[in-house]
């Protein structure tokens, strides 16, 4: 995948007009105020948890709040998936990217019509970006990365289609960490022989789990996700993936 370069369609020269209800807007216009797309994440950030909890609600997510709000949240959600170190700021970091994570889930019409169809589809490439890194780093650990690939390929349909053909054409760590995820499909834990890294059991459910904050209701894929990889994981595709791992 080609690198993606976010220019952004919005400056801070606006008024926040829509209706916050978790979100301090004092604090938010302060944040925008004095943050720099270009500083280093900071516990600053904890603002946007608020926001995003208000977009996951709202009817009406403002255009260019949100857009201009964008690059933070994709800050938080590299930091919440790549940072090593589980400190006090990746807890911040992942909090803020789960809660986005609801916000484009459940609220997806209202959020997309906010961002536009560009912008959205560019935070999806993004998504699939870190989910390639993520998994070249911890190919040999699935379940570092299974719950974010899970969330990528639930927040768009076509997500999982350009999963697919990305890996497919990636690094050998990335395709020998798909094939882990293949053999849990394929194999009974007991039976398994290619996720033997894996500290806590697999199968029990924690390769099913999702990227998500506190929303009742749980993220899932959606019918023609679970169709299309029940389509594409076939003996050929298995066979293939073994061929590479031998």
């Amino acid at each position: 995948m080609n690198n993606i370069n976010y220019a952004g369609d919005t400056h801070a020269d606006f008024q926040i007009t829509m209706e916050l209800y978790e979100t301090d807007r004092h604090t938010l216009q302060e944040f925008i105020k004095n943050q720099e797309k270009s500083r280093e994440f900071s516990e600053k950030y904890l603002i946007l948890y608020n926001f995003a909890t208000d977009c996951t609600y709202s009817d009406h997510i403002q255009p260019e709040l949100i857009r201009y709000l964008l690059p933070f949240y994709l800050k938080s959600m590299e930091q919440a998936v790549l940072s090593k170190n589980y400190d006090y700021l990746k807890k911040i970091a992942i909090e803020i990217y789960f809660e986005f994570n609801d916000a484009m889930f459940f609220n997806q019409k209202n959020f997309k019509y906010a961002v536009g169809e560009k912008n959205y589809q560019y935070i999806m490439e993004y998504y699939i970006l870190q989910t390639l890194r993520k998994m070249e780093l911890q190919n040999c650990h699935m379940l570092e990365w299974i719950s974010l690939f899970n969330t990528t390929a639930a927040l768009d349909n076509n997500n999982i289609h350009l999963l697919f053909q990305e890996i497919f054409k990636s690094s050998i760590k990335i395709k020998y960490s798909f094939f882990q995820y293949l053999s849990v499909l394929l194999f009974k834990e007991s039976d398994n022989l290619f996720a033997v890294n894996e500290s806590n059991p697999f199968w029990s459910g924690k390769i099913w789990n999702f990227d998500e904050g506190c929303v009742t209701h749980h993220m899932f894929w959606k019918n023609e996700i679970i169709k299309y990889v029940d389509k594409e994981i076939n003996k050929e595709r298995i066979n293939g993936a073994v061929a590479l791992n031998n």
